[in-house]
């Protein structure tokens, strides 16, 4: 068996061309900061639902994929395993994921007014958006496991 010897490295480079995404992504977490504020600091407390809870995920999502996207094209990690697409890949699938969670909510709440206030209270609510991160989660792991196995079977030949 060959050995091999991996090497870790991280180089930075910033073009002119990045300077869009970066300016994108200040906007995004600013504006995303800003909701997550305006519910933290709710005086009447009438953001208190569900539905909003749904929100406030979808905003932190896209507040962590703002914060992570800046550094896809700017910082390279030679290697195996590239933290930042990791990062990026797993807040913009909790986004996808907020989004079908927020579309199925709707619907329950046009579609079964009465029985959807008495289903989703708090608890269940947190225990649908753990779900949310959970399943989330999946893809970026998915990725990792292709491309330890990708790099497993083409240093072996």
């Amino acid at each position: 068996m060959a050995e091999y010897n991996i090497t870790y490295g991280v180089s930075l480079k910033f073009r002119y061309s990045n300077l869009p995404d970066l300016v994108l992504s200040i906007i995004g977490v600013t504006s995303n900061a800003l909701l997550l504020n305006a519910f933290n600091k709710d005086p009447l407390k009438c953001f208190r639902n569900s539905g909003t809870y749904l929100v406030i995920n979808l905003s932190l999502s896209d507040c962590l994929a703002c914060a992570f996207a800046p550094f896809h094209n700017t910082v390279k990690i030679s290697g195996q395993y590239q933290f930042f697409e990791c990062l990026i890949l797993w807040s913009t699938s909790a986004s996808l994921v907020s989004i079908l969670s927020i579309s199925i909510d709707r619907y329950c709440m046009v579609a079964f007014p009465i029985r959807h206030h008495a289903l989703m209270d708090g608890k269940a609510a947190v225990l649908w958006l753990a779900a949310v991160w959970i399943v989330s989660c999946t893809l970026p792991i998915l990725r990792v496991c292709e491309t330890i196995t990708y790099s497993s079977t083409h240093s072996a030949q």
